[in-house]
């Protein structure tokens, strides 16, 4: 589960680096939170952010369960909850876990855009 996390985590940094309006804090900075319940203002305001995308990653019966949850730092209010999942079975093997990967970080990455362009 933590390497499908990392990887997720990662292709989405990645793309929204892309997005000239966004300050992106990059995975080093970001790693150190790993595997821990955090507060996300806290955690915003000591990266200096505006918002904050915290997410889980876990197996339920035959089924991989993405959680994420978007936070304003500023407002301390919460922009999106959102779940993802895949059966397991679509993610046995290399290829196919970094394609889940790709396709599930692309569905983020795109709901999450919305919600950060319309309010920046």
């Amino acid at each position: 589960m933590e390497y499908i996390g990392s990887g997720i985590s990662e292709s989405i940094i990645n793309s929204f680096t892309q997005l000239p309006q966004m300050r992106v804090v990059p995975q080093s900075m970001v790693s150190r939170y790993k595997g821990q319940e955090v507060d996300s203002v806290k955690v915003g305001k000591e990266l200096g952010v505006g918002a904050v995308l915290t997410g889980r990653v876990f197996r339920k019966d035959d089924a991989l369960i993405i959680k994420v949850d978007l936070v304003d730092v500023t407002n301390q209010k919460q922009l999106l909850v959102k779940g993802y999942s895949r059966t397991s079975s679509d993610a046995l093997g290399g290829a196919a876990i970094s394609a889940m990967q790709e396709e599930i970080s692309k569905q983020v990455f795109e709901d999450l855009r919305s919600k950060l362009t319309n309010k920046h």
